[in-house]
C-alpha cells in the first residue's frame, strides 16, 4: 500500500504540472488564434487542433486528479449518523467507479488505435494522440481509485468510536 501511495503521489504531482502546462498553452494558442484572425487578418488553421489536443489532455488530467482527490460531486443518499452504511456505500461507489474505468481504459484503447488511421486535417498527425489521452488518464484514475479503495476498506474495518457525529 505504501508503494501504491507514493507511485500516486508522485503521479497526481506530474500530472497536475502537465495538466497547468497544457491548460497555459491552450489559453496561449487560443489568444494567438484570435489575435491573427481578428488583427493580423489571416487564419492559422492548426491553431484549433492543437487548442483542441491541450485541451482535451489537461482536461483527462485534471479529471485523474480530481478522482484522487475525491473532488467529484458527491451525493449523500444515508444521513450522517450511520457511519458504517456510509463507509460500506464509499465502498460500493469506489468499485462501480473501478468498473467505469476498466471500461473507459479497454473502450478508449481500442478507440485511440482507430485514430492510426485517421490523420488531423492542419497537423496531419493521427488522431490517436487525441483519443489516447482517455485510457492514458483512465490508467491512472484506476491506480488512483485502487488506493481510495484501500483507504476505504480499512476505514470500514477501523472500530467505530463511540459519540460519533450527530446531524
Amino acid at each position: 500500500m505504501k508503494a501504491l501511495c507514493k507511485f500516486n503521489f508522485l503521479m497526481r504531482k506530474i500530472l497536475l504540472l502537465w495538466g497547468t502546462l497544457l491548460l497555459s498553452a491552450f489559453v496561449a494558442v487560443v489568444f494567438l488564434q484570435v489575435i491573427s484572425r481578428n488583427f493580423l487578418k489571416v487564419s492559422m488553421d492548426w491553431t484549433s487542433e492543437v487548442a483542441l489536443l491541450t485541451f482535451v489532455w489537461s482536461v483527462m488530467s485534471g479529471a485523474a486528479v480530481a478522482l484522487s482527490m475525491r473532488r467529484h460531486y458527491m451525493v449523500d443518499l444515508i444521513p450522517v449518523r450511520h457511519v458504517k452504511l456510509n463507509k460500506g456505500v464509499l465502498i460500493l461507489s469506489d468499485l462501480l467507479v473501478m468498473a467505469f474505468i476498466l471500461s473507459l481504459i479497454w473502450g478508449g484503447a481500442r478507440f485511440a488505435f482507430l485514430g492510426w488511421y485517421r490523420l488531423t486535417t492542419a497537423l496531419e498527425i493521427p488522431r490517436f494522440w487525441l483519443f489516447v489521452s482517455l485510457p492514458i488518464s483512465a490508467f491512472f484514475m484506476l491506480t488512483f481509485n485502487v488506493e481510495n479503495l484501500l483507504i476505504d476498506i480499512k476505514d470500514f474495518r477501523a472500530p467505530q468510536e463511540e459519540g460519533g457525529e450527530t446531524p
